[in-house]
């Protein structure tokens, strides 16, 4: 598994309702400079994303998971983050 200082793991409510911040953060934990055509562009995504509702909801076979795969390939993420129980 990768070492934590060369991922980040993102809450997708909080990505989806404010791309900005999230993006911002991740630039800066990885050391890189948000530029302000991007930065522009993601105050943008952020206000239409807080217009947008959905009540749709995702299940893992939709997105070509199943319990084993996920388990299999994110657990040592999941558990570092509190995120399941395994």
């Amino acid at each position: 598994s990768l070492p934590s200082d060369r991922y980040a793991v993102i809450d997708f409510v909080e990505f989806v309702s404010n791309p900005k911040q999230v993006i911002t953060q991740l630039y800066d934990q990885f050391g890189l400079e948000l530029d302000d055509d991007f930065s522009a562009v993601l105050q943008e995504a952020t206000e239409e994303s807080r217009q947008h509702k959905s009540n749709h909801v995702y299940s893992l076979s939709e997105i070509g998971f199943d319990e084993e795969t996920l388990e299999r390939e994110f657990s040592p993420v999941l558990r570092d983050y509190g995120l399941v129980d395994w």
